[in-house]
């Protein structure tokens, strides 16, 4: 017989399916994204300031080292933020496409 996390037996018919219990297993993680743009945006936005103030610290001996840590940071929120918007984009053509459980 199989348990649920905490070594209980499921509810429900012992011959029926155990649903979902999470936002993230019903939906898909690309789901849950599409949910909050704003974090996507905001990481992008990060990632995007601190490339620019990490390119400008090239200018000058004294802060170049900064500088490349901010690019490499800077890089990467704007990595992330361009990951989940298409994460985003994948969850929503699946979803027209009738791929979708809930609308």
């Amino acid at each position: 017989m199989r348990e649920t996390i905490d070594g209980r037996p499921p509810t429900g018919s012992a011959g029926a399916e155990q649903q979902p219990t999470t936002r993230t297993e019903r939906r898909g993680f690309g789901a849950v994204l599409s949910d909050f743009p704003w974090v996507h945006l905001g990481l992008g936005l990060f990632g995007n300031t601190l490339f620019v103030v990490g390119s400008v610290l090239f200018f000058w001996e004294s802060t170049k080292t900064l500088g490349v840590w901010l690019f490499v940071f800077g890089s990467s929120g704007m990595l992330l933020g361009s990951v989940g918007e298409l994460l985003v984009r994948i969850e929503k053509k699946r979803r027209r496409h009738g791929g979708g459980q809930d609308s």
